[in-house]
């Protein structure tokens, strides 16, 4: 019955079921992501149907798209240059380790673990999937989350040279995710549309790719610089963001890549080549990002209620137990890393001992980048996708449970809560 619904009705429930079910989340104590997840798996093709398995992988991908590249543009507000200049080279050096120990230690664990723990003469699947799976949920791990460590840092009133190397550490670390994710994604996509592919091939190819999304993205963002100063009113300037975003993602697919990365740039672009705007100035990088913020609720809404959706429970018990894997490897990865970089750059012992176990929540870059590698690689033929998108969406939920209390452990043991008095 649902499948007949007109695409309008079903998207209407789409928004309107996401942010009630987010709502709920709050009432419960609970992050309104867990409420989108949740929401999704609900009224998913697993349990009530009201989102149809042909309506999720098919015509709701289209949404995804979008709401990939307003999230990825978003993200671009927090890495204007004057705050990267200031972090210092202890934070680029950290992030970067732990980014890529992360990658590294889930990438490669779940290369050699795959092919023991499942059955891949399962019909439509092949083992041609598993080094592509590998890479893409290996870069994904690499994200950390910045609203769930903002939140509790904005809490428990924490500051301090710890603090700063988190947060700095944390603005830059999904910017190498998506970096990371702009290789392996291309790779994956060489791996499996070629049975030869050369070591030249396999670098010049996410190089070219990756070089072409940046100069979309920095074009797309001289445009807006261009145009802007024309319009005034809000509902102008937002059919200009609007549209610069959405040419920036077709172009992308258009041109066979992932649109998180050129969405990426043109936010960068946004933040940092148009003028913040000032009392009796004209339009600026303020009200670039201000009008986008009007919407990204009922965007993370319906994103994540489509995340939850993917989750197919009849692979549920072999996806739980991929998403502790996943969970633990990208713990291990997460907090060795941060103290190889620490020790590397001469931080001081707190950031050595706690900084890793303070980075460790992961939420909305690592399922975004899960269901942009869904859709591209083609996951609704294929069981290992499938596999992949449900073991991820589920170590989300768990990280969601588990990393708060670790967070505020780490924040505790660093002394950057100060107890008062009454304490």
């Amino acid at each position: 019955m649902t499948e007949s619904f007109p695409i309008l009705l079903s998207i209407g429930l789409l928004f309107f079921i996401s942010i009630l079910c987010g709502k709920i989340a709050n009432l419960l104590k609970a992050p309104r992501m867990v409420g989108y997840l949740i929401a999704g798996v609900i009224f998913g093709p697993s349990f009530l149907g009201l989102f149809s398995y042909e309506r999720v992988h098919g015509d709701y991908a289209l949404l995804v798209d979008f709401s990939l590249a307003v999230i990825a543009f978003s993200m671009g507000e927090h890495l204007r240059a004057s705050k990267i200049k200031g972090l210092g080279k202890d934070v680029v050096t950290i992030t970067l380790a732990q980014g890529a120990a992360a990658a590294a230690v889930v990438g490669v664990s779940l290369y050699y673990l795959m092919p023991l723990l499942i059955n891949i003469e399962e019909p439509g699947a092949s083992s041609t999937m598993i080094l592509p799976i590998a890479l893409v949920v290996g870069a994904a791990s690499a994200s950390s989350a910045p609203a769930s460590i903002m939140s509790l840092v904005k809490e428990y009133k924490a500051k301090g040279r710890f603090v700063s190397a988190l947060l700095g550490s944390v603005a830059l670390s999904d910017v190498m995710t998506i970096a990371l994710y702009g290789f392996a994604i291309t790779f994956a996509v060489d791996i499996i549309s070629s049975d030869n592919i050369t070591l030249l091939d396999a670098l010049w190819k996410p190089t070219k790719k990756i070089f072409l999304a940046i100069t979309i993205g920095i074009g797309a963002g001289i445009c807006l610089k261009l145009l802007l100063p024309f319009f005034k009113e809000r509902g102008h300037i937002f059919a200009l963001i609007l549209g610069a975003i959405l040419v920036v993602a077709g172009l992308s697919r258009w041109f066979g890549f992932s649109p998180l990365l050129a969405s990426l740039v043109l936010g960068i672009a946004a933040a940092n080549i148009i003028p913040e705007r000032k009392e009796g100035d004209k339009t600026g990088a303020y009200d670039a990002f201000l009008v986008i913020e009007r919407i990204e609720e009922a965007i993370f809404g319906v994103f994540f209620l489509l995340a939850g959706a993917h989750i197919d429970f009849s692979i549920i018990g072999q996806a739980l137990g991929f998403a502790v894997i996943i969970t633990l490897l990208r713990f291990s990865g997460k907090i060795s890393g941060c103290w190889i970089g620490a020790w590397a750059s001469g931080s001081d012992d707190a950031v050595r001992r706690y900084l890793g176990i303070a980075m460790l929540p992961a939420a909305g870059v690592m399922v975004g980048l899960t269901l942009d590698a869904s859709e591209t690689l083609k996951g609704d033929s294929n069981p290992l996708l499938d596999l992949m998108v449900s073991s991820v969406l589920s170590a989300t939920l768990l990280n969601e449970l588990i990393t708060p209390f670790l967070v505020r452990y780490a924040l505790k043991k660093s002394g950057s809560i100060k107890k008062n008095k009454s304490e």
